[in-house]
């Protein structure tokens, strides 16, 4: 009598559902189908990789959308791997799966459930570790089934975290697949008690404030580095990205104006914050091409020189509009 092949599929977007494909794939599991989100039309990388592991692939814009469930039904999976997906997934697809459904996230679990995670982690605010757990019906809550912590220092930016995210992972999914392969499905419950929670951040959470310390500014510029959008600020007319910090000067020999540029250093500009100095690098405009900055230039506004310009560019807009005015009004009157 033949032993059972146990079945899995994946569910995701990014390099973290490429990650646990490739493992189950060479696991003792058979990795049946992976199901990419494929957002307006695009095409994900994971249906090259589907091609590569020689497995089903089905695209997808909503994850709930019963075409999906469709699909998962038809794949016939005892392990459904939801791994690097925004969305949540709904009882529907979660039913899909015979005996469960793993779920990822790069937190210490119970310790940071919620949205951002890698912003949070660059920032400092929130133990790091790769943790691979049962969903459950409220997010991030499922009992743990495997959990790799690792380190992140004040060097490291939302790329260097990711790759430590990938690298735990896959020490993760070593760890799991083979008591998968044995049927042994034993979730952790977690200690709601010791939970905490990380609020959404978007793209306008990654405006400086030069007038905050050098440190937090050279968090911010890490967490919010790609592959994220990138820290900014707005210069003569145009927001400026920020996507490296070259880190806190300890020992500044120049200090000037907060928010301007003290002076080019290599490929770092310092740039004085309100307590200490910093250096930035690798600027671009919103169209990506690289700009170059000069000593004195001030990254930001000033709100009351703004407000000044606009209301002399209104009053000089108000004089034009009555000089037509009055203008029509005589020819009016001659006619």
């Amino acid at each position: 009598m033949g032993t059972q092949t146990i079945r899995a599929a994946v569910v995701g977007a990014v390099g973290s559902s490429a990650v646990a494909a490739r493992h189950i794939a060479k696991s003792g599991i058979q990795l049946v189908g992976i199901a990419g989100h494929e957002p307006r039309q695009e095409e994900s990388h994971l249906r090259s990789l589907a091609k590569e592991l020689a497995v089903d692939y089905f695209g997808f814009e909503r994850v709930n959308d019963k075409s999906v469930v469709n699909q998962l039904q038809a794949w016939d999976v005892d392990f459904l791997f939801v791994v690097g997906l925004s969305q949540l997934v709904s009882s529907e697809i979660l039913s899909t799966a015979h005996r469960g459904c793993v779920g990822y996230h790069p937190t210490a679990l119970p310790k940071g459930r919620g949205r951002a995670p890698v912003a949070w982690i660059a920032l400092g605010q929130v133990p790091a570790a790769s943790t691979l757990f049962e969903i459950a019906e409220h997010a991030d809550s499922g009992g743990i089934l495997e959990q790799v912590p690792f380190q992140v220092t004040e060097d490291m930016d939302a790329a260097d975290v990711t790759a430590e995210c990938l690298r735990t992972l896959a020490q993760a999914m070593d760890q799991l697949l083979p008591k998968l392969e044995k049927l042994d499905w034993s979730p952790v419950p977690q200690d709601d008690s010791l939970a905490t929670f990380l609020g959404k951040r978007d793209p306008g959470d990654g405006l400086i404030n030069w007038h905050e310390s050098a440190r937090e500014v050279d968090a911010l510029i890490r967490a919010a580095a790609p592959p994220h959008p990138g820290a900014y600020v707005y210069s003569k007319g145009q927001r400026l990205r920020i996507l490296r910090s070259g880190g806190v000067v300890k020992k500044p020999k120049a200090a000037g104006v907060i928010g301007k540029v003290l002076r080019k250093i290599g490929e770092h500009y310092e740039v004085q914050c309100g307590d200490g100095v910093i250096r930035i690098g690798e600027i671009c405009n919103d169209h990506g091409e690289p700009v170059h900055l000069r000593d004195g230039t001030l990254l930001g506004t000033r709100v009351e020189d703004e407000l000044h310009a606009l209301k002399k560019k209104i009053q000089e807009l108000e004089a034009i509009v009555s000089n037509l005015t009055a203008a029509d009004n005589e020819l009016r009157e001659r006619q």
